[in-house]
């Protein structure tokens, strides 16, 4: 049910954009993608949290990365150049990676003080194997990659992002990320309506991030640098975490 929630959610978002209209069956392809990847991740949460025992989503992530592949490599839904599986634009990483290293020591660091300050517990190994690989992977390949490849097929990247450009299909991208940190269904697979964290400080800090993300992957031509970065801002995390 939270996937048919989320596959409406994205069509209207769309929608509201006039250029949609003109593209009906783009725009519904491109919800139900939205869809079908959310029930690809959501669908083994349930039995993990209550059966396996395992702390994070690897099924579901696996899941929504072998969809990406298959739809780009096997359906051929978008090319891979369209979904951003290539290399950086020449010179892009001068300016992109100076960025991500001086954000990714300031998460060390903020992590490491959190650390020490609130006599947190250190997470495991299995914590850091799997932010170091997994959430950066299924959702910069299926969001900045996939979604946006198809979506640059109606929106044109017109839209200014931090010296660079970006397309209605990457903005709605990242509002429907945020509001995937907002909005909960903890009730199992079958509850449609969702339930709201009330903190302000989590759709701050995830579209913080998910805009730093889209502006790498806009301003190398990337996906792949969109990955790296999202791995490294989490395992930066992680580590500010763990060390004594």
């Amino acid at each position: 049910m939270n996937a048919i929630f989320w596959a409406a959610l994205a069509a209207l978002l769309l929608l509201c954009v006039p250029e949609a209209r003109r593209h009906p069956r783009l725009i519904a392809l491109a919800a139900l993608l939205y869809g079908l990847d959310d029930l690809a991740v959501m669908l083994p949460v349930w039995y993990q949290m209550q059966v396996s025992g395992t702390h994070g989503n690897w099924t579901g992530k696996l899941l929504s990365v072998g969809l990406s592949l298959l739809l780009i490599y096997g359906f051929r839904v978008v090319s891979p150049a369209e979904a951003g599986l290539t290399r950086p634009a020449p010179g892009s990483l001068r300016q992109v990676l100076p960025v991500v290293l001086a954000l990714t020591a300031l998460q060390f660091g903020g992590a490491f003080w959190f650390r020490h300050t609130h006599a947190a517990l250190p997470p495991g190994w299995e914590g850091h194997l799997y932010q170091w690989t997994m959430p950066g992977l299924a959702e910069e390949l299926f969001i900045k990659g996939l979604w946006l490849g198809l979506l640059a097929r109606v929106f044109p990247r017109t839209l200014p992002w931090l010296g660079t450009r970006t397309s209605w299909g990457g903005v709605i991208g990242l509002a429907l990320f945020v509001l995937g940190h907002v909005l909960t269904f903890n009730m199992g697979p079958l509850q449609f309506l969702p339930g709201i964290r009330p903190s302000l400080e989590v759709p701050l800090t995830v579209a913080f991030w998910g805009g730093l993300f889209l502006w790498v992957r806009e301003r190398t031509g990337s996906t792949l640098a969109a990955v790296v970065a999202h791995n490294l801002i989490n395992a930066a995390l992680y580590l500010g975490l763990a060390l004594p």
